[in-house]
C-alpha cells in the first residue's frame, strides 16, 4: 500500500543501476515513499493534475492493523510523556495508556523516520540536488518531513519552491497528453481487469492479479 522507503530504496537500486540520467513522471498523485522516490531522479515530470506529499513512512501499527505515518505514533507518545511529566505523577488515567505502549514499535518507527530522512539526503546530494550544499539539502529535507498530514498536496508550484527539479508541462502540450491518455487507460485497465500492478518497459508488459476466492 506504499508508505515503505525500504521498498522505495529497492526500485530506486534498480532504475538507477548504470543510469546517468533517470526522470520521473507524475500524471496524477506520488505520496510518501513514491515522493521519495522522486528525490532520486535528475527531473520530475509535473503537470495540473500532479501531486507530491511529505515523505514521512507509514507503517502497520501493532494494536489496530491500519497504516498511519510513522510520526502520528511518535507524537502521542511523546504528548502522553509530556503531559505525565507536567503532571508530576502518574494519574490513573494515564495507567491504561502507557499499558498499551509498545516501546519497541515507538523504536521502529524512529527508525523509519530516520532511514527516510537518510535516504532523502542522500538522494537528493546524490541526484536531484547534485552540486548543493548540506544546508540546501537539508532545508528540502525539512519541509518534505512535513508534520501537516500525510495526505497535504504538494503541486508543481510548491515542488518548485521547496528546491525540487520540476519540469512542468501544460495541459496543452502533447507530450502530456499523451501521459495522461496512457495513465487514464492504464487507471481503467488494472480497475476493470483487476490487476493491482503494471510493470512496463519497451519490451515487456508485467501484470499482477488480485488473488480470488476467499
Amino acid at each position: 500500500p506504499g508508505g515503505d522507503p525500504n521498498v522505495a530504496e529497492k526500485i530506486i537500486t534498480l532504475c538507477r543501476a548504470n543510469r546517468f540520467n533517470f526522470r520521473v513522471i507524475v500524471a496524477n498523485y506520488a505520496k510518501s515513499a513514491a515522493t521519495l522516490i522522486c528525490l532520486a531522479a535528475n527531473t520530475i515530470i509535473m503537470g495540473d493534475t500532479s501531486e507530491l506529499g511529505p515523505i514521512d513512512p507509514q507503517v502497520i501499527g501493532p494494536k489496530i492493523p491500519r497504516m498511519l505515518p510513522a510520526r502520528c505514533y511518535i507524537d502521542s507518545y511523546n504528548r502522553l510523556v509530556d503531559e505525565v511529566n507536567k503532571a508530576g505523577q502518574l494519574k490513573p488515567a494515564y495507567v491504561p495508556l502507557l499499558a498499551n505502549i509498545d516501546l519497541a514499535f515507538i523504536d521502529y518507527c524512529e527508525k523509519a523516520m530516520k532511514h527516510t530522512k537518510f535516504l532523502a539526503e542522500k538522494w537528493l546530494k546524490d541526484f536531484m540536488l547534485r552540486g548543493a550544499n548540506n544546508n540546501k539539502i537539508e532545508e528540502v529535507v525539512k519541509k518534505l518531513l512535513s508534520t501537516h498530514a500525510h495526505g497535504q498536496v504538494i503541486n508543481w508550484e510548491q515542488a518548485k519552491d521547496i528546491g525540487l527539479q520540476v519540469e512542468y508541462l501544460p495541459p496543452d502540450n502533447r507530450l502530456w497528453q499523451l501521459i495522461w491518455e496512457l495513465y487514464c487507460r492504464s487507471e481503467l485497465y488494472l480497475r476493470y481487469s483487476r490487476k493491482t500492478k503494471l510493470f512496463e518497459n519497451d519490451t515487456i508488459s508485467l501484470e499482477i492479479a488480485v488473488r480470488s476466492g476467499g
